[in-house]
């Protein structure tokens, strides 16, 4: 079963695949790359990202390879 918005008692559709959510350390600094897929209520258009994969960490040497493609793309949707 998929998400459902809480409001209008339906079902979250996907919206876009492979989205990017950067998470941040104490300070703003990059810390994981998460990727995931947008789904949005088709009653009230509100949107939620779900589905996360294995995150890429700062300390993976593609990391800030990775980072900035996500970034060139307009695909990171949101920063944690």
């Amino acid at each position: 079963m998929k998400p459902v918005c809480r409001s209008c008692d339906k079902e979250y559709v996907v919206s876009r695949v492979g989205v990017a959510v950067l998470e941040t350390m104490t300070g703003g600094l990059p810390y994981k790359l998460y990727l995931g897929d947008m789904l949005q209520c088709p009653e009230c258009g509100h949107e939620i990202i779900h589905g996360f994969g294995n995150p890429i960490g700062h300390f993976d040497g593609r990391f800030d390879e990775r980072l900035k493609d996500e970034q060139d793309s307009h695909n990171l949707v949101a920063t944690i």
